[in-house]
């Protein structure tokens, strides 16, 4: 059965991002405008991360408005910050017998403020090897929690920087996408991409010796190893089910593991204008919308429906240099992902984009309520208390929603989750 457009658009979307052809700065344009995916979708896109060296978070909403993301450092993936309790540190150490929850309970209570692993390691109570593989165990459950998702809003940011080591480094993840497509993937989804794939060519530029990476993968590497002796530019999907000589879900599988490992790449493919240039209508159409959208953007910030706010806005991310409301709401978004969620962010470089905005053209209870989210970011507390102050007397309706809250703090939130692990 033949895709709708809509399905058809975003198979394209997706396959375009992995192209190795596209450069970056493009790829990030087609995913910033992608609408919602769901989580097997991510699956290409983290591959993407990867492969490409990326730097930066990758922003995610779910269904259910939990903000959440993924930072990578140079392609390898430094930080998964997903909104669960069942993987957090402490109780992977407990459900692998390596400390009693009793004992777990007195080390949460002694090591107040400081980074659990390190306290670990500091004190003997587990080995820096053990600590590798815990983290290692917690980042690659999180990522398949991620792929399970029904339905999630995405946006990407080149901002971020870590001291954290490595979780998942790009050898990590060939074997654990291995696993997934092979083990999780559904044949009905699969197909999805089947139609898709019918239509089009396909293209390796590897040689054999740099098709070595998938030798662990023999029923993968065989395949790439007959595209390359086809001796052809392009090789139709048709070809490729003749001489792979397998049943098509099969063949399906193996060549989406083919497209994130970047060993071949659509080779043609209908092209999808999503460049931030919108046609002159398209740009009256949502001129027209913008001021009533930007106050609905708005309310969905502060009452944290993250879903809604990011799939609004992003529908306008082609004015964000040239409307200072647009870009302001931006780095909302993102000072809200790196105080509630923990997000990793250039500090530094936010904050020199929020003072570089035009203050007047900022409503003044907006502009300090985000600058107190700023200073929150940073630790300074009484300076983020002041700027509070300052956006409640310029509306009293900001006085709803405090940011300093206990309830609202990323620490208070942990140890109030470790605290109940003996109740």
């Amino acid at each position: 059965m033949a895709l709708d457009d809509v399905k058809e658009k975003r198979i394209s979307n997706l396959l375009n991002l992995v192209n190795v052809k596209r450069k970056s700065k493009l790829k990030v344009d087609i995913l910033n405008n992608i609408e919602t995916i769901n989580g097997y979708d991510l699956v290409f896109i983290l591959g993407l991360m990867m492969r490409d060296n990326f730097s930066g978070n990758l922003i995610i909403v779910n269904e259910e408005n939990l903000l959440s993301g993924i930072t990578f450092i140079y392609g390898d993936i430094v930080k998964v910050d997903y909104p669960d309790q069942e993987h957090l540190l402490g109780n992977l150490i407990i459900e692998n017998e390596i400390l009693s929850r009793f004992e777990m309970q007195e080390i949460m209570q002694k090591s107040a403020g400081k980074r659990l692993g390190d306290y670990l390691i500091e004190n003997s109570y587990i080995t820096e090897q053990q600590l590798r593989k815990l983290l290692f165990t917690q980042t690659s459950l999180r990522l398949t929690k991620y792929i399970s998702s029904l339905s999630v809003r995405i946006k990407f940011t080149f901002d971020g920087q870590s001291n954290d080591s490595v979780l998942i480094s790009k050898v990590d993840y060939t074997d654990i996408l291995y696993k997934w497509i092979f083990n999780n993937f559904k044949d009905e989804w699969l197909e999805e991409f089947g139609d898709y794939y019918s239509k089009n060519y396909f293209s390796c530029d590897m040689g054999t010796n740099e098709l070595q990476f998938l030798k662990d993968h023999p029923e993968v590497y065989n395949l790439a190893y007959k595209i390359t002796q086809l001796k052809k530019a392009s090789v139709s999907f048709a070809e490729l089910f003749k001489v792979a000589n397998l049943k098509r879900p099969v063949l399906l599988k193996i060549m989406h593991f083919l497209l994130l490992s970047g060993a071949i790449y659509v080779a043609r493919s209908k092209e999808i204008d999503i460049s931030h240039r919108l046609t002159e209508a398209r740009n009256r159409e949502l001129l027209q919308n913008l001021e009533k959208d930007l106050v609905q953007i708005q309310s969905n910030l502060l009452n944290k429906r993250y879903f809604e706010a990011l799939g609004l806005l992003n529908k306008y991310s082609a004015f964000i240099k040239s409307h200072v409301t647009v870009c302001f709401y931006f780095i909302w978004i993102k000072l809200i992902g790196a105080y509630y969620n923990n997000h990793l962010i250039d500090v530094k470089k936010i904050s020199q984009d929020l003072f570089d905005l035009d203050y007047f053209k900022i409503n003044p209870a907006e502009f300090y309520y985000v600058r107190a989210l700023l200073y929150a970011v940073e630790r300074k507390y009484k300076e983020s208390d002041e700027s509070y102050k300052l956006a409640v007397s310029y509306n009293p309706v900001f006085k709803r929603y405090p940011i300093n809250a206990d309830e609202f703090s990323f620490l208070q939130r942990i140890l109030n989750f470790f605290n109940s692990l003996g109740s």
